[in-house]
């Protein structure tokens, strides 16, 4: 199948597909949206600020609406809505494959009713210190990914899924409940953007010919997934999987839990006497104990 869409257009339309996908996941699980939505936002300048290095070595693709900051290109809108919508499935993609949900880890909770599961028990942490996490994790994928591509000259792909890997195990020392949802998310991520890609091979087979600067050429670079994506796009998407997949959890708190139907609004329960507990999902207050991720 051979689809004639105008050059730039088809890196919008990857985006375009990333996002039917984060709208399914939007729909699907409402209880998951604020977690999407934030982390989807927070990420939308990660595509533009990407291309600083992606365009020097790795391809060369068009852009609508195409980004400069002092003559340097940033890419596009495509680059927006890839961060938006990559970001938001790679932050809950994950959960939705595995029915988990949100909720409070039980040393932030007031006592729980007797005979009450308890879910795993979680550090509270303070403002300050998940600002320093979060600077941390800027400073080692912006700085990593900088000194590995401008001094030891890694390709810029490889560079970044190595610094975004290294991010994802700062948060798994710092969060170790959460490495099964890491690799979880790894693979729901390389997965989506394999798929994807896919498709847009499907729709015009001359993209990667035109614009992947690795194709044709010796590196293992070049290899690709049933001859059609790119082994790097799976490399990458499998990072940043990692990377964002636990980040929300740990900066707000919150532990991943079996997810149940909640209770009916109109029921009166112990978890009414405190907003704390009224943000547990039904699983948290059943007799049977939960089991984290």
């Amino acid at each position: 199948m051979n689809i004639s869409f105008p050059a730039a257009w088809v890196y919008l339309l990857q985006g375009a597909v990333l996002a039917l996908l984060a709208l399914a996941c939007w729909f699907l699980r409402p209880d998951l949206r604020r977690w999407q939505l934030t982390v989807g936002l927070a990420l939308m300048p990660v595509g533009p600020v990407g291309e600083l290095y992606f365009l020097q070595d790795y391809w060369h693709a068009p852009f609508i609406l195409p980004f400069h900051i002092a003559g340097r290109p940033l890419g596009g809108i495509g680059d927006l809505v890839f961060g938006l919508a990559m970001g938001g499935i790679a932050a809950i993609g994950a959960a939705v494959v595995s029915g988990r949900t949100l909720a409070a880890g039980v040393d932030q909770l007031p006592t729980l009713p007797t005979g009450s599961a308890r879910t795993p028990s979680l550090r509270h942490s303070s403002v300050w210190e998940r600002a320093g996490i979060v600077l941390a994790l800027l400073l080692v994928v912006g700085g990593g990914t900088y000194m590995l591509f401008t001094f030891l000259h890694l390709p810029s792909i490889i560079a970044n899924a190595v610094m975004l890997l290294a991010a994802a195990m700062i948060l798994n020392t710092y969060r170790r409940d959460l490495w099964r949802y890491v690799l979880l998310s790894a693979a729901v991520s390389a997965a989506t953007l394999v798929v994807v890609d896919g498709v847009v091979s499907f729709l015009d087979p001359t993209y990667l010919a035109h614009y992947w600067y690795p194709f044709g050429s010796s590196s293992w670079l070049s290899l690709l997934i049933l001859g059609r994506v790119p082994l790097t796009e799976a490399i990458f998407a499998a990072a940043f999987g990692a990377a964002v997949g636990p980040l929300y959890p740990t900066l707000v708190n919150r532990v991943l839990v079996k997810r149940f139907a909640l209770p009916h609004p109109h029921t009166r329960s112990s978890a009414a006497a405190s907003p704390a507990l009224s943000t547990l999902r039904a699983d948290v207050l059943a007799a049977e104990p939960t089991t984290p991720v």
